[in-house]
């Protein structure tokens, strides 16, 4: 027995799994802020030092060039990356945010015109949800965003839930 599911993505969909797919763990991200303040105090050093010798295209503008972007990398970029998604979204056909398929104890099977691929339930080593939707991750392929308006009913989204929980378990 499977779950059908079809629809297409709407733009709160996309920015939900954008912000799930790019935004660290709260372990990692307070990893990613104590490097950041330990960079910008790098950066103001090498800003304090150019300023000071006046040599503004020296190696130092380099350096300072270069950590100013491992800032922005590590605490700026994975909150704007939602936004970016979004507006991505927009130039996308209809055709490529609608997806179709089936969900079974064996796995989710995706069904296009041209193919259909099968990803089992052990390729997918992680799931973030929300009420309105679930985030999967697996081995080698793009992350899988269900949005409960894929399913026609109430208990085919509360079966997908459940076979989410008991399938995947964090690695």
């Amino acid at each position: 027995m499977g779950i059908e599911f079809e629809g297409s993505y709407d733009k709160k969909s996309i920015h939900k799994k954008a912000a799930f797919t790019e935004q660290p763990s709260q372990k990692f991200l307070i990893r990613r802020i104590i490097l950041a303040i330990f960079l910008l105090l790098i950066l103001a050093l090498l800003i304090m030092n150019i300023y000071q010798s006046k040599e503004y295209f020296s190696r130092n503008s380099l350096y300072a060039a270069i950590i100013a972007y491992i800032i922005y990398y590590l605490i700026i970029q994975p909150y704007i990356a939602p936004y970016i998604a979004v507006v991505q979204s927009g130039k996308k056909s209809k055709e490529t945010s609608f997806r179709k398929g089936t969900i079974s104890s064996e796995g989710i099977t995706y069904i296009s015109t041209d193919n259909i691929e099968t990803i089992s339930w052990n390729k997918i080593y992680r799931a973030k949800q929300t009420d309105e939707l679930i985030v999967l991750f697996a081995d080698y392929s793009p992350s899988m965003a269900f949005p409960r308006s894929f399913f026609k009913n109430e208990s085919d989204w509360q079966q997908f839930i459940r076979w989410v929980n008991f399938y995947i378990k964090d690695r």
